[in-house]
């Protein structure tokens, strides 16, 4: 995903944590999985298959998001792009 949606204030959240000096930011549960579908990473993949990550995902948002990154991607057939999982990961976890 692109930096500017990260900095999108739904798509991060503010750890409140001890520190005085920084602030710590995660990005929304369907960037995290955005990235790891947009990867060839094998461990991304198992993560995606293994974690609860896609189960706390919204999943009309994280499909938009993936409708939208897919324009983007700059070899649309390449079946190692851990995208072209989404479906059967999905079907597997019953979501």
């Amino acid at each position: 995903p692109p930096m500017e949606d990260f900095r999108i204030k739904n798509n991060h959240y503010q750890l409140n944590l001890d520190f005085s000096a920084i602030r710590v930011f995660l990005p929304s549960p369907e960037l995290l999985a955005c990235a790891k579908l947009f990867s060839k990473r094998g461990k991304d993949l198992e993560d995606l298959r293994e974690s609860n990550l896609l189960n706390i995902c919204d999943k009309v948002k994280l499909l938009e998001f993936v409708e939208d990154y897919k324009q983007y991607m700059l070899n649309p057939d390449d079946k190692f792009v851990n995208v072209h999982e989404l479906v059967h990961i999905l079907e597997a976890k019953g979501i």
